[in-house]
C-alpha cells in the first residue's frame, strides 16, 4: 500500500493522532459531505478526475454536476469470467488475502482480529429464523482455517460492487462505528476493520458456501448503501455502492471454499495487492475440505 502523507502524519506522529482525535470530534465530514455533494464542487471535477487518473473514457456518464456524480459514476460495460465455478471480483480495488486461524482470528497489517469483531458478532439473534443448516454453516467456527479476501478501493474506483455468485443474500446487518482510513499507515495503528462504520451479510452461495461479505466504510466519509435487505440474486448484479469514499470489501470463506489464482498468490504471499478489476477471476471453487 502507498499512503499519503497527510494519512502517514495523521498514523504515526502525536501531533497527528491529536488532529486526527479533533476531527473526528468535530464531525467535519458533515461539512465535507455538504460540499461535495453540491454544485459548489462542480468546477473542480475535471482537476479532481486528472489528479486521482480516472479514465473519462470507461464512464457512462459524459457529464459530471458535483464531485458526488463523478464518484458514483457508472462503467460503460463490465465484462464477468463467463466459468461459473470461478472466483469473479465484485468490485475495483486492490486485492490481498490472509489466512483465518484455527482460533478464530486472522492478521492484517500486524492487526489481530477475530471474526467476530469484524461482525460486531449478533450472530445468533441474527440467524434465528433461518434453518438450522444455515446456522451451523455461518457460525463463527466455521470460518476456523478458512480465508478472508480484502478488497481496498481507492477514491479513484468504480465505487459500486457486485454478486460474486448466484446466492441467497439474508439481511443486511449495519453496525455504526468510527471512519478511519483504509491505508496502510491506520492498518498498522488501529484495529480499522473493528472499529470502522460497516454492513455486513451472509451469502449462501451457488459454488463457495456460506460466505460472509463485510462493506468497510472509510476516513472521512463512509456512506454504504446496498440496495437489497435480502434475496435471492444473480452473478454480476449490483449489489451496493460506497458513497463518497475509498473504501474496503471483506470476504470470509470456510475452510477449503475458495483457491485463489496462482499468479495472484504468488505477489500476495510477498506481501504484495494485486490491482484487479470488476468481474475478473481471482480464483476457483474448492473442494470444501
Amino acid at each position: 500500500m502507498k499512503d499519503g502523507g497527510v494519512v502517514r502524519m495523521l498514523y504515526t506522529t502525536r501531533a497527528g493522532h491529536a488532529l486526527l482525535r479533533c476531527a473526528m470530534r468535530a464531525r467535519i465530514d458533515r461539512a465535507i459531505v455538504l460540499f461535495l455533494r453540491s454544485r459548489l464542487s462542480a468546477p473542480f471535477v475535471p482537476l479532481i478526475a486528472r489528479m486521482q487518473g480516472i479514465d473519462p473514457g470507461e464512464s457512462a456518464e459524459r457529464e459530471f454536476a458535483s464531485y458526488r456524480a463523478l464518484f458514483l459514476r457508472h462503467k460503460k460495460k463490465i465484462v464477468f469470467d463467463g466459468e461459473p465455478r470461478h472466483l469473479v471480483s465484485p468490485c475495483d480495488g486492490y486485492l490481498s488475502a490472509f489466512r483465518i486461524r484455527m482460533d478464530g482470528t486472522l492478521v492484517i497489517k500486524g492487526m489481530r482480529y477475530r471474526t467476530e469483531e469484524l461482525l460486531a458478532q449478533e450472530e445468533q439473534s441474527a440467524l434465528s429464523s433461518v434453518s438450522h443448516r444455515m446456522r451451523t454453516a455461518a457460525h463463527p467456527r466455521a470460518l476456523q482455517g478458512g480465508l478472508a479476501l480484502l478488497l481496498r478501493l481507492t477514491p479513484a474506483d468504480y465505487h459500486h460492487y457486485h454478486y460474486f455468485d448466484d446466492c441467497i443474500q439474508h439481511r443486511h446487518h449495519y453496525i455504526e462505528g468510527t471512519l478511519h482510513s483504509v491505508q496502510g499507515a491506520a492498518l498498522s495503528s488501529q484495529p480499522v476493520f473493528a472499529h470502522n462504520r460497516r454492513t455486513w451479510s451472509v451469502l449462501d452461495t451457488a459454488h463457495f458456501g456460506c460466505v460472509r461479505e463485510v462493506e468497510v466504510g472509510a476516513f472521512v466519509v463512509g456512506g454504504i448503501v446496498n440496495r437489497y435487505d435480502r434475496g435471492r440474486h444473480a452473478r454480476g448484479e449490483e449489489k451496493g455502492f460506497f458513497d463518497l469514499a475509498g473504501s474496503t470489501i471483506v470476504l470470509l470463506f470456510e475452510r477449503g471454499r475458495v483457491r485463489l489464482r496462482a499468479s495472484m498468490r504468488e505477489k500476495i504471499l510477498r506481501g504484495e495487492e494485486v490491482r484487479v478489476r470488476t468481474g475478473e477471476r481471482i480464483g476457483v471453487a474448492g473442494n470444501g475440505r
